[in-house]
């Protein structure tokens, strides 16, 4: 069974005592095992697995970045327009006559 951050659970003991097996014992089993020929292509072929099993979140996912990416656009387009020729922003009015403050970044949490 796969469990996430702690490989695939071991049927039965083993030498080492049963436990997961990790992500580079599961690669390396698949290419001593001679399932696939090298690393590179047991971990592809790995990946391609999880993705096939989980294609549902995938989806979602991808929806998600679809729109994230469109709002970046619309983002980077207001931007633009509100730019002078100079590439700088002109002050706002807002800000001057209701005393607003300017946004800044908060910084990062530990």
């Amino acid at each position: 069974m796969l469990v996430p951050d702690q490989g695939i659970e071991r049927q039965g003991g083993s030498a080492t005592g049963g436990g997961a097996v990790s992500s580079l014992e599961a690669v390396d089993i698949l290419v001593e095992s001679g399932v696939r020929a090298t690393r590179s292509d047991a971990a592809a072929w790995l990946i391609h697995a999880g993705i096939e099993a989980n294609t549902a979140m995938f989806t979602s996912v991808y929806e998600t970045v679809v729109e994230i990416r469109r709002l970046r656009e619309v983002a980077c387009n207001q931007a633009q327009q509100a730019m002078r020729p100079d590439g700088a922003f002109p002050a706002s009015k807002l800000s001057r006559d209701e005393g607003a403050q300017p946004i800044r970044p908060e910084p990062p949490r530990p």
